[in-house]
């Protein structure tokens, strides 16, 4: 009586209770097309194969017509999220509907090769099948290359062989697919990688050895360290008599030795007491006092003789930190009496330090060959030789 009333929803329930999901299924299928709008439709089909527990024909179509009405919602939807979400549903109940050559199809558009492979055994498409299987054994192939990859760049990254990393994050990022699960997390290394990198030939170095209190060295390695009363100068002294680009120390013509030169300062440049013409520099074989002007003073000490390259501590007097000018690298002097036991360079876009051939060192907790060399970042944390009289570092910038 009610299925004659046009009760078809309340005598589907009825047969239902009754064991007879078939007969059920064909009503719901019935009410479901009698409705207009496409949301009400779409809820009355999707409740319905809730409610289906037979494989016969009216539960197959049930199916298919939701599949259907799904492919219609799908194509009118704008937001990639959703419009994945409906055609993933649309592959399930096709596959529940019987027609897995379909379901396969769908599941491979959406890259899930696994649930294709499965449409299609179950549907007998033998072809198709074999298909995925070749695409699912490359894939195996790409994800272990990848891996390897991963590792290549997580052991490159520990050791402190950045540049190595840097290479191995940009053919990664090439070499992924977009949306992959990976994706986003190499691409957020690469830019950390470059985030951290110094930026110009300057380096400031925090440091502290056998619980002495923290200094700071600043490590110049281009061909002229300027000091002025300008705040871009390398060494900014705020003293109104000094000229913004006030001198400079500096390799002199020849690259193997140090030299001062006034930079046509106002108020005068003096190496040992002595004024220093523009155009005749003071050479630094020694250490001495640099004055500029009439108030401003700088302590330079020159590299030892046997250094195979010239550098200089320099730092205005009455400072506790010093700044290391090393235009070709050399050793890392923290201060006059304290060398860390390695040398440093700069090789674009990597400070670079290697630990003397008999030296024990820690990167972020990482152990490092004796010999070994580090291209640093902003934040790497070192420790150099035997823990009884090791030297720390931290890179601040």
């Amino acid at each position: 009586m009610l299925e004659e009333a046009g009760d078809l929803q309340e005598a589907a329930r009825l047969y239902e209770h009754a064991g007879e999901h078939e007969h059920a299924a064909t009503l719901r299928l019935e009410y479901a097309n009698t409705l207009s709008d496409e949301n009400e439709r779409l809820s009355a089909l999707r409740q319905a194969c809730v409610h289906t527990r037979e494989d016969g024909e009216a539960s197959l179509a049930l199916h298919g017509s939701l599949a259907d009405t799904l492919r219609e919602r799908s194509s009118n939807t704008a937001d990639a999220m959703e419009h994945n979400a409906l055609r993933r549903e649309r592959a399930q109940h096709l596959q529940l509907a019987g027609r897995g050559t379909e379901a396969g199809s769908m599941y491979e558009a959406l890259d899930d090769l696994p649930r294709a492979a499965q449409a299609y055994e179950a549907a007998g498409a033998i072809t198709e099948l074999e298909l995925v299987y070749a695409r699912l054994e490359s894939n195996e192939k790409l994800a272990r290359t990848r891996q390897e990859l991963v590792t290549q760049i997580d052991h490159a990254w520990r050791s402190g062989q950045r540049r190595r990393a840097g290479e191995l994050l940009r053919a990664a990022v090439r070499g992924s697919k977009e949306g992959a699960r990976d994706t986003a997390a190499l691409r957020a290394q690469a830019e950390h990688l470059h985030r951290s990198t110094p930026r110009a030939q300057r380096l400031v170095l925090r440091w502290c050895s056998q619980n002495q209190p923290a200094q700071v060295v600043h490590v110049h390695t281009s061909a002229r360290l300027v000091v002025g009363r300008s705040p871009t100068a390398d060494i900014a002294v705020s003293e109104p008599d000094l000229s913004r680009s006030h001198a400079a120390v500096e390799l002199d013509p020849s690259g193997t030795s140090l030299i001062v030169r006034d930079l046509g300062s106002r108020s005068g440049t003096f190496w040992h007491g002595i004024p220093v013409d523009p155009d005749s520099p003071g050479e630094i074989h020694d250490g001495g006092e640099l004055g500029l002007g009439v108030a401003t003073t700088f302590e330079i000490i020159p590299g030892e003789e046997l250094d195979s390259e010239p550098t200089a501590l320099i730092r205005p007097v009455g400072d506790m930190n010093w700044w290391l000018f090393a235009p070709h690298g050399g050793p890392l002097r923290l201060a006059p009496q304290q060398r860390a036991p390695a040398t440093i360079r700069f090789r674009d876009p990597f400070f670079c330090l290697t630990l003397d051939a008999d030296t024990e060192g820690v990167l972020n907790s990482e152990h490092l060959l004796r010999g070994g060399q580090i291209e640093l970042l902003i934040g790497d944390e070192l420790r150099l030789g035997d823990p009884a009289r090791a030297v720390e570092l931290e890179v601040c910038a």
